[in-house]
């Protein structure tokens, strides 16, 4: 074990030298593309009519001008997104949560599936997270969304504003199959990250799981970033500015 260790240390290295040379001559052909800020947009939280769907605004929004609005009481109002929870990370309650807007490369399909951190089959993990949504007894609906695990904020942003506002999502059981859905309250939520390690026997044999499936991507993201084709599908990064480094394209950015 040791020594397969040591030998896919060594490989992990070479090839990330290698995807970080691709990467750094590919970005040069994208400079004229700015990183954009932005932020997550929705309806307001009490508001019965307003929309379900969570939205990625850029920060530079262009408008029609000289439209005028007939009738400005009846109208549907954007609002910010804000963390209701430290629960997507440290010192993230009440901040905006940021968003970007990824095209992966290469790629003709994309899917968030809930309750799962790794993909079926030789489906390719673009990033994983906590599943976030409106809160039950609130008024206005809204749509389960996947934050990224390592959630950012944007800066400036950390006062209580409400609006299109992130909760935690729990499993009910009874209504859920239990297992293998947990048994969940306020003290044990649904988390979909990081297993217990208990021993440096499980940690070699995560690391050792860990290098085999980091050797793989890099692989793959090395073949594609020489191909450099521009095809691919995309979707949306929620709780992140950027996009993942594995094969992946920033469209734009939002905050």
């Amino acid at each position: 074990m040791t020594l397969e260790l040591q030998k896919l240390r060594a490989e992990v290295s070479t090839l990330t030298q290698k995807t970080t040379l691709l990467e750094n001559s590919k970005l040069t052909n994208w400079e004229r593309f700015p990183k954009l800020d932005g932020i997550i947009g929705g309806g307001y939280y009490t508001h019965k009519g307003a929309p379900a769907n969570t939205i990625c605004l850029p920060h530079d929004p262009d408008f029609i001008h000289g439209d005028k609005v007939q009738f400005p009481s009846e109208v549907s109002t954007m609002y910010g997104g804000e963390y209701q929870d430290n629960y997507f990370g440290n010192n993230l309650y009440q901040n905006d949560p940021p968003c970007a807007v990824c095209r992966a490369t290469g790629k003709t399909s994309v899917v968030m599936i809930p309750g799962k951190t790794k993909c079926y089959g030789d489906w390719h993990l673009e990033y994983y997270g906590r599943l976030a949504a409106g809160r039950d007894i609130h008024e206005a609906a809204s749509e389960y969304i996947c934050v990224d695990h390592q959630a950012q904020y944007r800066e400036g942003g950390g006062t209580s504003q409400d609006g299109k506002m992130l909760y935690a999502v729990v499993a009910k059981c009874g209504t859920l199959p239990c297992p293998p859905y947990p048994t969940v309250s306020a003290e044990k939520r649904l988390l979909l990250n990081d297993p217990d390690i208990v021993s440096t026997l499980q940690q070699m044999t995560l690391e050792l799981q860990k290098l085999r499936a980091d050797v793989s991507t890099l692989q793959q993201e090395t073949s594609l970033l020489q191909k450099s084709k521009l095809t691919g599908s995309a979707y949306t990064r929620w709780g992140r500015k950027d996009c993942p480094v594995n094969g992946t394209e920033l469209v734009y950015a939002g905050k």
